[in-house]
């Protein structure tokens, strides 16, 4: 099944909307929207999504080569939903990402929710599935991050702050040294564990040696048991010929 989601745009406290059709998650359509944060001129973003695309209230084909959001997935076709929001159904509207350019705020939504969340801006309208029989609200706000957060920040930082706060309660805004010191501490999580790691290779390699060395050691004594026990077993068929030979009896093996 595609991960759905929403995209939308603000700016003098209006709303256009983007349907994403699919890998609206955050390593998908997440990294998209940090991109058009990072590199396109947002109010020229805004006014390419023209208001004729969005008063008819109807879902509007159409195409967006300046959208990066559009272009990384060749082009697909997207759909404007106004004046009901697919955001406010967090049943099919997984993850949303609203660029607010009058605040120079990226905020972070996240769906399947079944309880409504205090002064969420999109209402808290509820809408129950018959087929499923459980109400759900529109997409909880889980994390705030400036434009200047994201603009100073790897995406990947961003990204896994999206990934962490997703799953967790409330809503939090995220700052660049907040994600500078989880860089960091991830950064010393991974020498720590590559360093366990390296270490604990050098002790198996030694385990191993001792093994290889306990097992030469063992294969030199049955070879010398072995040839012991030749050697035994030569002296007595050599006393047995020699039995014979002289003609003596009653002489035990």
């Amino acid at each position: 099944m595609s991960t759905r989601g929403s995209f939308i745009i603000r700016k003098n406290n209006v709303d256009k909307e983007l349907v994403i059709q699919y890998d609206a998650y955050p390593e998908g359509a997440g990294l998209d929207v940090i991109d058009l944060i990072k590199t396109i001129h947002l109010d020229y973003l805004y006014d390419c999504l023209t208001e004729s695309d969005f008063d008819t209230g109807e879902r509007t084909k159409f195409e967006l080569d300046e959208c990066k959001l559009v272009a990384k997935r060749k082009k697909t076709i997207i759909y404007s939903v106004l004046p009901s929001y697919y955001i406010q159904n967090s049943l099919f509207c997984e993850y949303a990402y609203v660029i607010d350019i009058d605040k120079q705020e990226l905020h972070f939504y996240v769906g399947n929710q079944t309880s409504p969340q205090e002064g969420n801006v999109f209402g808290n309208k509820p809408f129950t599935a018959e087929e499923i029989k459980e109400t759900y609200y529109p997409c909880h706000l889980k994390a705030v991050f400036p434009f200047a957060c994201i603009r100073e920040s790897s995406a990947d930082s961003i990204i896994a702050a999206m990934e962490k706060w997703a799953k967790g309660a409330g809503t939090h805004l995220i700052i660049a040294q907040e994600l500078e010191k989880d860089n960091k501490d991830y950064s010393e999580a991974i020498k720590h564990y590559v360093t366990r790691t390296r270490n604990l290779s050098e002790h198996l390699l030694s385990v191993a040696q001792k093994i290889a060395d306990v097992r030469i050691v063992h294969k030199k004594r049955l070879l010398e048991l072995s040839l012991s026990v030749g050697d035994v077993e030569n002296a007595i068929l050599s006393l047995q010929r020699e039995t014979e030979v002289l003609g003596l009896q009653g002489m035990e093996k």
